[in-house]
C-alpha cells in the first residue's frame, strides 16, 4: 500500500513536470493530474496509511523527499499559475500550490504522528514525526507549521503537552531553534494585543497580565523540552532588539531563571550605553533596547537589588546616560533621561535621585516606563491559554458568507391584485389660491417599475467591522463584495473611537485588505482597496503603522502587495498632517467611492457643505488622535507657512507620523535580512515613501525631531546610492530623497552644514558623478532594459497603483525620466552649494565676499 501511494505521488509529480515544461500545455490534463494528486495527499494521514508509511525506512525517506522538501508544492504552484493565466474559465487554485495551506497540511500530518498511542514507547513514530517536522521547515513556512502543531496538540481536545515536548526533543538543535522562534511569532500574533505599544498608558500592563502569564506557560513548555542552549537563543533574540511587542519581551523574561536574567541585564545595559548604538542604531531599535532593559532591571531588582545597585553606579551606566544627554538625537536624549530617572528611583535615596524636566508627552512616557519596571510576571498554566484561545476563536470572523437568496413567496401568501378604486372629484372653477407641492425627488431604491421583479432583500452595507471582514472574504456575490469595498473605509473611520472592535480586528482586516483580489473586474477596485488600508492607518496609526511596515519586509506577499502597502503608508502620512487629496474629496469620515453616496444621503447646498466640512475637519482629526497623545492642532502649522511666526510651532501630528510610519520603516530596513535582496520595484517605491514621510514628519519640530529623521534617512540613502546607479526609477527616487532632505532642512542651513558636513560631501561627490554620466548619455548599462517609474511615484500621482506591473514604458519614457533625473541632480547640487555658502558665511562672521 505504501509503495502504491509513493507511486501515485511520484508519477503525478513527474507527469505534471513534463506537461508544464511542454510549450503546448494540455490544460485539461494538468488540471486532472493536479486534482488527483491533491486527493491522494488529502487521504495520506489516515492512521493505517501512516503506519505503513513509517514502517519502511527507505520508503519513508522517499516520501519525505517528495512532500517535505517542496517538490510537490513547487509543482502545484506552477500548475496553479498556468491554469489561472492560460485558461479562459476561472479555475480555483488547489491547496497543494498554496504555501500556507500546504504547510498546514504538513502540520496536521506531524500531529497525527504525535498522537499515535504507541508514541510513548515507540521511538520509531517519534523519530518519524521529528523527521517530518524538521524537513518541513525547509519549505519556508515554519510559522504556519508550528502554529498548526501547537494549536492542534494543545487546544483541540485534551492538551497533549508530553507529545509536544517529545516532538521537540526529536528535532536537531538548529531545528529546535526554528521551532522556538516560530513559537514566539505564534504567541505574538495570536494572543498579544497591540494596545500596550500603541497607546502607552500604565494601565495597559495590568490589562495584559493574564494573557502574558498564560503565554509564558506555553513558552516554558517549549523551552523545557529544548536543549541547554535555549536561554542563549532567547538572549540573542532579545539583544538583536527586534521591534516586537512589549508583551512578548515580558513573556520571554518571565520564563528565564534568575541567573539568566542577571546575565541578560548586563549585556543589554552595555548595549544601551554603547556609543556606537547611540549614534548609529535606528531609533526603533534603541526604543526596543530601552524596554528590554527596564524589564530586566525590574525583574533583577526584585530578586537581587544589590546587583542592580552595583550596575547603576558603574561607569557603564553613568557614561551611557552622559553620552545620551550629549547626543544630537532628540529621541536618544529622551531615552537617556527616562532611563536615568527610572534607575535612580530604584536605587537612590529620595534626596539623591536624578531629576529632569519633561514635557507632557514625555511625562506620560516616563510613567509608562516606571510602571514597566514594576511589572512582575510568572509562567501560567496551559488551561488559561486554552480558555484565551477559545475567546479568540469566538471573536475570529468567519471565512465565508452565504449568498443571500431571493426567496419567492409561497402560493398561499400570494394575493391577487385588487381592482383599482376610482374616485371622482368634481372640479371647482374657483381658484382657492393654494400653491401645489413640487413633485418629490426620485428615489433610486424605488426605481423598479414592476413591483413583481423588485428585489426586496438587497444586501445592506456592513455596520460592524466583523461584518466587513466577512463581506470582504465573500467572493461569490459581487454586490456584497462591492458593498464592502465602497463602505469599508467609511466604516473603519467611523469605528476609530467607538469601542475596541476596530482595535481587536484591525490586524485581521489589514491582512484581508492586503491579500484582496479582483474576482469581478471592478473598475475602481484598486482605489477602493487602497482607501481601506489608508483608513486603517489613519484610524489607528500607533498600532497599524508598525504592523504595515513589518509587512514590507516580511510575510508571504507579492511585489505588488508590498508596493501597495508602501503607497498606503505614504498617503496616510500625508493625510495625518493635513495634506489630503482634495481631488478625491476625502475627509476623516469619507473615502473613495463615497462621492456618489455620502452619509447622510441629503447634503447641504455646496456653499454651506463646504463651510461646515472644512471648518470641522481638523477638529475631527484631533479628536480621533486624542488617545495617542497627538492633539496639537494642524492649523497652526498651516498658518505658520504664511505668517512666518517668530518661534517654531510644534506639530505633534507630524511627530506621530515619524514615530508610527517613518522610524519603523527605516528600522526594519536596517534589521531585516530581506532588505539586501529586495526587488527594484519595491526599492524605488520604498525610497519615495520615505521621502514623503520625511517631508510630512519634519514639521514636528525643526529643532528637536529633525536630527533624528536625518540620522535615519541620510545614511540609508548613502548606503543605497550604488545599488540605484544602473536603475533609472531607483535613481530618480534616491535623487528625490536627497533633494527632499535639503528642502526640508533649508530653514537652518548653517547648522546643516556644520553637523552633516561628511554626509553633504559624500552626497555631492556621488550626485556630481551621476550628473556627468547623465550629460554623457544616460545611466543605463549597455544592454540593460530601462524601467519606467512605478505608478506610485512620489513625483507623480502617488495614489495610483494600476500600473505597478508596467516595467517598461518605451524609449520615450526612459528619456523623459532621465531628464527628470538630470533636473533632480542639478537641484541637489544647487541646494548643497547654498548650504556650503551659508556655513562658510557663518564661519567667517557673515562675510559673503570670500
Amino acid at each position: 500500500m505504501t509503495s502504491e501511494i509513493l507511486r501515485e505521488i511520484g508519477s503525478s509529480v513527474a507527469k505534471l513536470r513534463t506537461l508544464l515544461a511542454d510549450t503546448k500545455k494540455d490544460l485539461q490534463r494538468i488540471q486532472s493530474l493536479q486534482t488527483s494528486l491533491s486527493d491522494v495527499l488529502s487521504g495520506t494521514w489516515k492512521s493505517d496509511e501512516v503506519d505503513q508509511l513509517t514502517s519502511h525506512e527507505q520508503e519513508w525517506k522517499e516520501f519525505l523527499s517528495l512532500v517535505a522538501t517542496g517538490k510537490v508544492l513547487s509543482i502545484g504552484a506552477q500548475a496553479n499559475h498556468v491554469l489561472s493565466t492560460a485558461s479562459e474559465n476561472v479555475v480555483a487554485p488547489t491547496w497543494i500550490g498554496e504555501g500556507r495551506e500546504y504547510a498546514r497540511w504538513l502540520g496536521r500530518g506531524i500531529v497525527v504522528l504525535c498522537k499515535k498511542r504507541e508514541i510513548s514507547e515507540n521511538d520509531e513514530a517519534r523519530t518519524a514525526a521529528g523527521q517530518l517536522c524538521g524537513k518541513s521547515f525547509g519549505i519556508g513556512y515554519t510559522d504556519e507549521i508550528v502554529a498548526t502543531v501547537v494549536s492542534e496538540l494543545l487546544f483541540k481536545g485534551k492538551a497533549r503537552t508530553r507529545e509536544l515536548q517529545r516532538l521537540i526533543k526529536a528535532l536537531a538543535r538548529h531545528e529546535q531553534r526554528h521551532f522556538l522562534l516560530s513559537t514566539l511569532t505564534y504567541i505574538s500574533e495570536r494572543f498579544l494585543s497591540h494596545a500596550a505599544d500603541g497607546v502607552r498608558h500604565a494601565r495597559n500592563h495590568d490589562a495584559d497580565k493574564p494573557a502574558i502569564e498564560a503565554c509564558a506557560g506555553l513558552l516554558d513548555t517549549v523551552t523545557s523540552a529544548s536543549n541547554e542552549n535555549v536561554a542563549e537563543h532567547l538572549s540573542s533574540w532579545l539583544l538583536k532588539a527586534h521591534n516586537a511587542k512589549t508583551g512578548l519581551y515580558r513573556v520571554i523574561i518571565a520564563v528565564m531563571r534568575p541567573q539568566q536574567r542577571e546575565d541578560l541585564l548586563e549585556r543589554v545595559w552595555h548595549q544601551f550605553s554603547d556609543k556606537l548604538t547611540i549614534k548609529h542604531s535606528p531609533i526603533m531599535q534603541q526604543d526596543a533596547i530601552a524596554r528590554i532593559l527596564v524589564l530586566c532591571i525590574g525583574a533583577v531588582h526584585r530578586s537581587n537589588p544589590t546587583h542592580v545597585f552595583m550596575l547603576a553606579h558603574s561607569s557603564t551606566h553613568t557614561s551611557g546616560v552622559s553620552d545620551r544627554l550629549a547626543s544630537s538625537s532628540y529621541r536618544a536624549r529622551t531615552l537617556g533621561m527616562i532611563m536615568g530617572t527610572v534607575v535612580s528611583q530604584l536605587v537612590d535615596k529620595p534626596e539623591l535621585r536624578m531629576t529632569f524636566e519633561f514635557n507632557d508627552n514625555e511625562k506620560k512616557e516616563l510613567e509608562w516606563f516606571q510602571s514597566l519596571s514594576r511589572v512582575s510576571d510568572t509562567a501560567g498554566s496551559l488551561e488559561d491559554l486554552k480558555r484565551l484561545d477559545e475567546r479568540k476563536r469566538d471573536v475570529q470572523p468567519g471565512r465565508t458568507v452565504t449568498k443571500p437568496s431571493a426567496k419567492k413567496p409561497a402560493k398561499s401568501e400570494e394575493t391577487k391584485p385588487s381592482k383599482p378604486i376610482i374616485t371622482v372629484v368634481e372640479e371647482d372653477d374657483e381658484d382657492d389660491g393654494l400653491i401645489p407641492h413640487a413633485k418629490p425627488d426620485t428615489d433610486t431604491e424605488d426605481s423598479d417599475e414592476d413591483a413583481t421583479v423588485a428585489q426586496r432583500n438587497k444586501p445592506k452595507a456592513p455596520v460592524y467591522v466583523r461584518d466587513l471582514l466577512n463581506f470582504l472574504q465573500n467572493t461569490e456575490d459581487d454586490s456584497i463584495y462591492h458593498l464592502a469595498l465602497v463602505h469599508g473605509p467609511t466604516l473603519i473611520r467611523r469605528k476609530a473611537d467607538f469601542g475596541h472592535e476596530l482595535l481587536d480586528l484591525a490586524p485581521s482586516l489589514a491582512d484581508v485588505y492586503i491579500a484582496l483580489g479582483d474576482p469581478f473586474d471592478m473598475p475602481d477596485f484598486h482605489d477602493l482597496r487602497q482607501a481601506g488600508m489608508v483608513a486603517l492607518l489613519v484610524s489607528r496609526p500607533r498600532e497599524m503603522g508598525p504592523w504595515f511596515a513589518s509587512r514590507v519586509f516580511g510575510g508571504d506577499y507579492s511585489v505588488a502587495q508590498r508596493v501597495s502597502v508602501l503607497v498606503a503608508m505614504g498617503s496616510a502620512g500625508k493625510e495625518l498632517v493635513g495634506s489630503r487629496d482634495d481631488d478625491r474629496g476625502r475627509t476623516l469620515k469619507s473615502g473613495p467611492g463615497d462621492q456618489a453616496e455620502n452619509f447622510p444621503s441629503k447634503m447641504l447646498p455646496d456653499r454651506l457643505h463646504k463651510l461646515y466640512t472644512e471648518a470641522n475637519e481638523m477638529k475631527m482629526l484631533e479628536k480621533k488622535l486624542e488617545d495617542t497623545g497627538i492633539v496639537q492642532p494642524v492649523q497652526t502649522t498651516r498658518k505658520s507657512r504664511n505668517t512666518k511666526p517668530k518661534k517654531v510651532i510644534r506639530n505633534d501630528l507630524a511627530k506621530g507620523v515619524a514615530d508610527s510610519f517613518f522610524f519603523p520603516l527605516t528600522g526594519l530596513w536596517q534589521t531585516s535580512s530581506s532588505s539586501t535582496t529586495i526587488s527594484k520595484s519595491i526599492l524605488s517605491t520604498f525610497i519615495q515613501t520615505l521621502a514623503l514621510l520625511f517631508s510630512a514628519a519634519s514639521p514636528s519640530s525643526s529643532s528637536l525631531n529633525l536630527p533624528d529623521l536625518l540620522s535615519e534617512f541620510w545614511p540609508l540613502l548613502l548606503a543605497l546610492r550604488h545599488r540605484c546607479t544602473s536603475d533609472v526609477a531607483s535613481l530618480e527616487a534616491i535623487l528625490f530623497g536627497f533633494l527632499t532632505i535639503f528642502e526640508v532642512s533649508s530653514g537652518d542651513k548653517r547648522t546643516l552644514g556644520r553637523e552633516y558636513g561628511k554626509e553633504i560631501g559624500q552626497t555631492v561627490e556621488w550626485v556630481s558623478e551621476v550628473f556627468e554620466r547623465l550629460e554623457g548619455g544616460g545611466v543605463g548599462r549597455a544592454g540593460a532594459p530601462r524601467r519606467s517609474p512605478a505608478a506610485g511615484s512620489a513625483t507623480g500621482n502617488y495614489e495610483g497603483i494600476q500600473g505597478l506591473n508596467n516595467i517598461s514604458a518605451g524609449p520615450a519614457a526612459s528619456e523623459s525620466q532621465e531628464e527628470r533625473c538630470k533636473m533632480l541632480a542639478a537641484g541637489v547640487l544647487v541646494a548643497a552649494k547654498e548650504v556650503a555658502e551659508a556655513w562658510r558665511e557663518g564661519m567667517l562672521g557673515g562675510s559673503s565676499g570670500v
